[in-house]
């Protein structure tokens, strides 16, 4: 078996201090312990924490963007919204093992998950309001624009404060069942996206 490169074995012990540690809890010397390399291996790869940081979440997020997309392209054009909204919430469903390193980027580095956002979220967001708009033609931009970002919460609370969960469903093992958690995402958002307006805007174009 090949050994895994220092950059590899760097992102892989990231990751996992991450998460267990938090962003600000976790120096470079754990990781760099960790990985069993030098600082200088990280300055040469990332160039600084913040950095490293990022290509650890793009290392996630570029392929679940990926999934999204390829699943949206799937779709025939007269997909009912909920499908659309399969395609949304699915691939952050498998991605259900890195909860808890999503949640620390959401809540402990607000700044960088905006980087993250624009760098490899917002065109798939564009391509989503546009699949919504499709099917929500009275729904004007700002409206989508709100529900969409309601969206993500509903996504990142769901996999984040599982403990909240289990303490007001009594369920648990809440999302032990993907497809169950699916099937309650989709259908709360999907009421959720046909509700009645409470902005006049334009639709979504």
């Amino acid at each position: 078996m090949k050994e895994a490169s220092a950059k590899d074995r760097i992102l892989d012990s990231a990751e996992l201090l991450l998460a267990e540690r938090g962003l600000d809890a976790t120096s470079l010397r754990d990781i760099t312990s960790s990985a069993s390399v030098n600082l200088a291996a990280v300055n040469y790869h990332f160039r600084s924490k913040d950095e490293l940081i990022l290509a650890v979440f793009t290392r996630l997020v570029e392929p679940m963007t990926a999934r999204r997309l390829a699943l949206l392209d799937a779709l025939p054009g007269d997909a009912p919204l909920e499908d659309v909204l399969t395609c949304l919430f699915r691939p952050a469903l498998e991605m259900a093992k890195h909860k808890a390193l999503v949640a620390r980027m959401y809540v402990e580095r607000p700044d960088l998950f905006q980087r993250i956002f624009e760098t490899h979220l917002r065109p798939s967001a564009h391509r989503f309001a546009a699949a919504f708009s499709q099917r929500l033609p009275g729904l004007g931009a700002t409206e989508l624009g709100w529900r969409m970002h309601f969206l993500v919460g509903l996504m990142i609370h769901t996999l984040a404060a599982e403990p909240i969960l289990r303490a007001i469903s009594g369920d648990p093992a809440p999302l032990e069942n993907m497809d169950a958690v699916l099937a309650k995402l989709v259908a709360f958002g999907a009421g959720g996206l046909r509700a009645q307006p409470t902005l006049g805007e334009e639709p979504y174009a």
